[in-house]
């Protein structure tokens, strides 16, 4: 089994949001713009789930608009 790895760079379109399941595990879900490199009119928006540490760290440091 092999782990698929992914990075994007862009701008968060909203504030992330930071919660926890009811066994107290942190997730935090937020939404990233990127804008296509060869037609810059065009922009995808990634829906995005951190866990765990990588979580509440995007919940406590990122904003809206951050890179």
């Amino acid at each position: 089994m092999g782990i698929n790895f992914v990075v994007l760079a862009g701008r968060l379109t909203a504030d992330p949001n930071l919660a926890y399941t009811q066994a107290g595990k942190a997730y935090c879900k937020f939404s990233i713009a990127i804008a296509r490199t060869y037609n810059r009119d065009e922009v995808d928006f990634i829906n995005c789930t951190a866990w765990g540490k990588t979580a509440e760290v995007a919940g406590e440091y990122l904003k809206k608009g951050s890179l």
